[in-house]
């Protein structure tokens, strides 16, 4: 039987110390993990993984300790992630958490397992800023859940390997929860693929005409810096449930030439409707469309008359 989420510690017998029962816990964690059921497979059944120091390959969790992770937007990594039997495990509330360093176009490779019914995800290109104050509101998601056993109910879009809320798995490639699968996302310049136990899921071309249109539509869309980062951390997401993580493994690709990512598609405003000081300044190529959101809103943006909000320059549209 799998063991109690650590969020409700201060319920077991009125004790207050997080971190002796995150210890505690956490081999009863591992242990409910570690049932796999019949006709699943090995639990260790997963594909071979690139060596480090090979082809350009290295570590990003030595197995060992949390050396190179830290909390989402804060400079430490929480008491709630862990190492437990090689593997960088949510084992309590914690929050969200990102690699140290910061990746451009590379390959990624990591093994995971999650708990019966439970969620998590793996975030690329991460970007922190103060007015996002959750990680899934920066970044790009392959989604992590159990599919068959999770509480509610799933949007395709939901399931395992999606492009998180925009496109869907093209087949079903999991193992059940508790047992381990294999991921590996290529991102390079503006192309992403997703990979599950060596079965390519989705791919997509970001900042494309239809890819657009599928932010429109989705949570993202009140979300201005959404996947617009060129470059970034990895995240790996606590979504309350418990999560493991092991043979987290990149390799960075040579730069791809490309255009920068607008914030939002470009689009001059007429020379009638500027009506500040700053007009001369404002031109076709440094000058977004309306921008409808209010709360995102800077004392420094120049109002306009018509039709038009702001003139936003790219620097101040981050």
């Amino acid at each position: 039987m799998f063991c109690v989420r650590l969020d409700h510690e201060n319920r077991l017998g009125g004790m207050n110390r997080p971190t002796s029962i995150a210890l505690v816990l956490a081999c009863t964690l591992v242990a409910g993990f570690s049932q796999t059921p019949a006709g699943a497979g090995r639990a260790d059944d997963v594909s071979p993984k690139p060596q480090p120091g090979g082809g350009g390959w290295k570590d990003l969790f030595d197995g060992k300790t949390t050396t190179g992770w830290r909390g989402y937007r804060q400079t430490t990594l929480p008491e709630g992630w862990q190492v437990v039997d090689g593997a960088l495990t949510r084992v309590g509330k914690g929050g969200d958490i990102v690699s140290e360093g910061e990746y451009e176009n590379f390959e990624l490779t990591v093994d995971w397992k999650i708990a019966p019914g439970g969620n998590s995800g793996i975030f690329y290109r991460v970007a922190e800023h103060d007015e996002d104050t959750e990680m899934w509101m920066a970044a790009p998601e392959y989604q992590l859940i159990d599919d068959t056993g999770y509480p509610g109910t799933l949007k395709p879009t939901q399931k395992t390997a999606a492009n998180y809320d925009l496109q869907p798995p093209g087949r079903d490639a999991t193992r059940p929860a508790g047992a381990w699968n294999s991921t590996r996302i290529l991102v390079n310049g503006t192309h992403v693929e997703h990979w599950l136990n060596g079965v390519l899921i989705v791919s997509y071309e970001l900042w494309s005409d239809a890819w657009n249109r599928l932010v429109a539509v989705s949570k993202f869309k009140d979300h201005p810096r959404y996947a617009r980062a060129r470059k970034g951390r990895i995240g790996l997401q606590d979504h309350g449930d418990a999560a493991a993580f092991r043979n987290i493994r990149i390799r960075e690709l040579p730069p791809t030439p490309q255009a920068a990512a607008p914030a939002q598609p470009a689009s001059p405003i007429p020379a009638t409707h500027l009506q500040t000081r700053w007009a001369a300044q404002v031109t076709a190529d440094r000058v977004l469309p309306e921008y409808p959101r209010p709360q995102m809103a800077r004392t420094q943006w120049t109002n306009l008359n018509g039709t038009w909000s702001y003139a936003i320059t790219a620097g101040d549209a981050r």
